[in-house]
């Protein structure tokens, strides 16, 4: 797994890539966390070069979220446009507690307004 945080319109992209496992779950939790340490309270988590995931790394962007939510004016959005990560989100019913988006700019954009996702619909 590679992990990346660039930031375009101000707002961190953190970006992962490769596989996401139980086995660096915990990397992905902590990049996070290091971005609030730099007092970022605003997130993009950048799924759209990962290969294979399992639940551990689900639960890892649920805990990300979290992290993100309990800070003031905290937000965390997530990005892939690939249509298998929006399945497993639409399977496990992400979508309805996550703001999910199958483009960036949409993404970037729901830091402007607060409209709702339009990626991971039925």
């Amino acid at each position: 797994m590679e992990i990346k945080v660039i930031e375009r319109d101000g707002i961190p992209i953190l970006s992962f890539s490769g596989d996401l496992q139980f086995s660096n779950w915990q990397e992905m939790v902590d990049a996070a966390s290091k971005l609030i340490d730099e007092d970022k309270t605003q997130i993009i988590v950048s799924w759209d070069n990962v290969g294979y995931i399992d639940s551990s790394a689900l639960g890892a962007l649920v805990s990300i979220h979290k992290l993100f939510q309990r800070l003031p004016n905290g937000k965390s959005v997530f990005f892939t446009s690939q249509e298998e990560h929006h399945f497993v989100f639409r399977q496990t019913h992400f979508h309805s507690f996550l703001d999910i988006f199958k483009d960036l700019d949409e993404a970037l954009n729901s830091f402007k307004t607060e409209k709702s996702p339009t990626s991971c619909s039925t």
